[in-house]
């Protein structure tokens, strides 16, 4: 499943997401809880490849996500 690794995403005037290390693993179901504002919706828009990490990797099945067409 997914993996990531030292994942960020930054905008020119702040850090949304540093250094996320996770991994999820097949056949599970996992929540994302979090207050406003902390990377919730971020997260989720760089693990549907709808914005693009700016530093660490993303991989989907040991290959990066990038690597997949849409």
């Amino acid at each position: 499943m997914f993996q990531l690794d030292k994942l960020s995403f930054s905008l020119p005037e702040r850090t949304l997401l540093h250094d996320i290390n996770l991994q999820f693993a097949p056949n599970r179901v996992y929540g994302l809880i979090g207050h406003n504002g902390s990377g919730k919706s971020t997260l989720l828009k760089l693990l549907t490849r709808q914005i693009q990490p700016t530093a660490g990797s993303l991989l989907l099945d040991n290959r990066p996500a990038a690597a997949y067409s849409a």
